[in-house]
């Protein structure tokens, strides 16, 4: 993977009246701006599955990944580069006691970008080091009929980072001490009946920063990370109405913490839609249409959390799209 961010601009830059509009000047770079940053990602990924007997699988595999990440400032010149390369392995062991049952236990790691000092801290678009997660997981998995379901528990481990408070009122991101989330995760999807499809998901979050240097946030919960995130999606597709499939879904995330010590939460939050899709053939060709409502309820929330970051979730949007297979 490639990727090329350009340069970003957060501060005031001017004021508007939308009944007498005037002219704004387009911002230069400063310190308060974003720097342009560019990265690659490259990885091999080798996977096999080793059948000891009719009732057990093992899965072997790993993948070597290498980032490279700059950033650039004004005149020209680079920063916070750096190179990291890691091989991330994976084992996973399956044991089938009926064909329609699945037990299994998991471990695997993973390599990924550290983050960036954000505004109005001391260090301000600082570049942290890549961090390597580790996970454990264990679960069952099952099929009801024409209903398949999952249940598992699992813990993941990586380095965590945080906006630290100082003495002197100002702030400093860091990377320090572990972030770890345990957690109980159930799914489950299928046909109800002839007409009626259902997808639905729980996940339970127990997540804390743990063995941090700053007191104040050993033990609280990281920012942006929800206690419990809920999901359901149905389809009806009535036999008398060919083609067509009518979609209602829902979803609840819980409150999330604003700020590492735990301060200020954002408050948990709904959001349903509804959608219809058509699926028939044009032409010859087989064409699939889709219009949908999201936010159907036009509710207020705050869409993305992140260490003193707020950013406002979409409000009720509607739209459209057509596919075409040939």
């Amino acid at each position: 993977m490639s990727a090329r961010w350009g340069d970003g601009f957060w501060g005031q830059i001017g004021s508007t009246n939308i009944h007498n509009p005037t002219a704004i000047n387009q911002p230069g770079l400063s310190d308060s701006a974003y720097p342009a940053a560019r990265w690659r990602e490259h990885g091999v990924f080798v996977n096999d599955v080793l059948a000891l007997s009719p009732e057990w699988d093992l899965h072997l595999g790993g993948r070597h990944a290498r980032i490279d990440r700059r950033f650039f400032n004004a005149d020209g010149s680079t920063y916070g580069a750096y190179q990291k390369s890691r091989f991330t392995p994976s084992v996973a062991a399956v044991f089938k006691p009926i064909r329609s049952l699945s037990v299994y236990a998991t471990y695997a790691e993973g390599l990924e970008q550290g983050g960036t000092a954000p505004l109005g801290t001391t260090n301000a678009n600082a570049v942290m080091a890549p961090l390597v997660s580790k996970q454990f997981e264990a679960g069952l998995k099952g099929e009801v009929g024409q209903m398949s379901w999952e249940a598992s528990l699992f813990r993941i481990a990586k380095a965590a980072e945080y906006t630290r408070s100082n003495a002197d009122s100002s702030s400093t991101f860091v990377q320090d001490g572990r972030q770890v989330h345990q957690g109980l995760e159930l799914s489950s999807s299928g046909k109800l009946s002839r007409e009626l499809t259902m997808f639905g998901s729980a996940m339970w979050l127990d997540a804390k920063l743990a063995d941090t240097a700053d007191p104040t946030v050993s033990g609280k919960r990281p920012a942006g990370v929800a206690a419990h995130r809920l999901a359901m999606t149905t389809e009806y597709a009535p036999h008398g109405l060919a083609g067509w499939t009518f979609v209602a879904n829902w979803s609840r995330t819980g409150k999330r913490a604003v700020t590492a010590a735990n301060s200020v939460f954002a408050p948990d939050y709904d959001v349903f839609g509804l959608g219809i899709r058509h699926e028939g053939r044009l032409g010859g060709y087989e064409v699939t249409v889709r219009v949908s409502i999201d936010n159907l309820f036009d509710k207020s929330y705050w869409g993305t959390v992140y260490d003193d970051y707020l950013v406002p979730g979409a409000p009720r949007t509607a739209w459209a799209s057509m596919s075409l297979s040939f």
